[in-house]
């Protein structure tokens, strides 16, 4: 039978009052209190401070949000899958030191299950598999020379493992045709090595002629019994948190629960709470965390007042009689279990007053007039003035034309004027050419 959890608080006269609840229903809200009020110690903060109680009861708080998130009376190990960003999140987790199931919280609040590899000797009774009668059709697999036989691939795997005399193992036939399965997993041998076998099991065409076999399998025709194995077998699966829940094998309710869990519930609680407006509780320690350390620490000085996984695995809700505004989830201080609620404005240290001295009268600082476009470029467009203006100086100059005496006669050369004339404007570009580029050497090397 499992626990219901539940805290109740009553509000009389403006005064909040505690409810007086059985151990074993508040358990779980106190060791949460607890580790929460250790890590504060480790911050430097007083269980009995204003700031840890209003931690504690923002943390309720929020653990009631996330509840509402979830539907009402949702069990405390449901809370994580409505918090975003937990410790859990993507790391499989048991639920108790012995438990065969383990955790894996999805940020899509999904949770998944798996097996817990540490577990070892696991009560199993009686054959899982539907029993193999006269005339109905079988699966048969040929590992070697002998023939296994059962009444479902997985009564096959079964059977084949068995018969390899190793330690334990884990095999699943999928069945990906009509009548035909693939069969693998892992096995460890009675020395420590671990295997991975791996064959087909095939539906028969022909009906079982033998005797009704109880446990599903059977060695050629005779009838073989089933050996419970060393470690349970877990199917993984995702599924809701409630069908989580009610997958527990009733074996793990008894155990206590997972100091990770209860670590990562007051964490996370408490990462959460500090992010809403108006938290006037300890500042969430991003850089130290509630750490399964800090839960095991409480656990140990808990003795039996720690909680089981029936505990956190129970919808919770409010004792009868409890006000309507009672919140099955708050965190009662674990040194005070029936104190009141916080006081409304909590502080961890008394105010600071700052004194920076008398006032200098520096007056506000000014910018310098920004320059424009035209008077950043000036400085480049305006270089060289004189030779950005100069000009080639007009000439008026005459061809020679040389004469010679020859004989007593006159002789005079104008030939050359005649073809100059001829080509009197390209000569001038030539030259004006010239001269420029001579300047602008001159200029240049000034």
């Amino acid at each position: 039978m499992r626990i219901t959890i539940a805290l109740a608080l009553g509000l009389l006269g403006g005064v909040a009052h505690a409810q007086q609840l059985p151990p074993a229903t508040s358990s779980l809200n106190q060791v949460i209190a607890a580790t929460v009020e250790k890590k504060a110690g480790q911050l430097g903060y007083t269980a009995l401070s204003d700031v840890v109680k209003a931690t504690e009861a923002a943390i309720g708080a929020e653990a009631s949000k996330a509840a509402g998130a979830l539907g009402g009376g949702a069990a405390w190990l449901s809370l994580p899958a409505a918090l975003l960003g937990g410790l859990l999140a993507g790391t499989p987790t048991p639920l108790a030191d012995g438990s065969v199931d383990q955790w894996t919280y999805n940020k899509d609040g999904t949770i998944s299950i798996s097996g817990n590899p540490l577990v070892t000797g696991g009560a199993v009774s009686g054959s899982p598999f539907a029993p193999l009668v006269n005339g109905q059709l079988y699966w048969k697999a040929l590992p070697g020379s002998i023939l296994y036989t059962g009444s479902s691939a997985d009564a096959v795997a079964e059977r084949v493992m068995e018969a390899a005399g190793v330690k334990s193992w884990k095999i699943s036939c999928n069945v990906y045709t009509a009548g035909q399965a693939a069969c693998t997993g892992t096995d460890t041998t009675n020395s420590g090595q671990v295997q991975n076998p791996s064959f087909n099991a095939v539906q028969s065409t022909t009906a079982w002629s033998g005797g009704t076999c109880s446990s599903g399998m059977a060695t050629g025709t005779a009838c073989a019994a089933y050996s419970p194995q060393a470690t349970p077998v877990v199917t993984p699966e995702t599924v809701s948190p409630s069908a989580a829940i009610g997958q527990i094998p009733a074996s793990d309710d008894a155990l206590p629960l997972s100091p990770d869990l209860v670590a990562d519930l007051g964490d996370s609680l408490w990462q959460q709470a500090s992010q809403e407006p108006g938290y006037n509780g300890v500042p969430y320690p991003v850089d130290s965390p509630i750490t399964s350390a800090d839960a095991s620490s409480v656990q140990s000085s808990s003795g039996s007042s720690w909680p089981s996984v029936s505990a956190a695995t129970s919808g919770v809700s409010s004792p009868s009689g409890a006000s309507s505004g009672n919140n099955p989830y708050s965190i009662p201080n674990s040194t005070t279990p029936g104190s009141s609620s916080p006081a409304s404005s909590p502080a961890a240290t008394p105010p600071t007053t700052v004194d920076l001295g008398p006032n200098p009268g520096v007056g506000s600082p000014t910018l310098e007039q920004i320059p424009t476009a035209a008077q950043i470029m000036a400085p480049i467009l305006g270089m060289l003035p004189d030779l950005k203006n100069y000009g080639v100086p007009a000439h008026n100059a005459q061809c020679p034309e040389p004469s010679v005496t020859v004989f007593g006669t006159v002789i005079t050369v104008t030939a050359q004027c005649t073809l100059a004339e001829q080509f009197r404007s390209q000569i001038y570009v030539t030259f004006v050419l010239v001269f420029s580029l001579a300047a602008l050497f001159i200029v240049l090397t000034a």
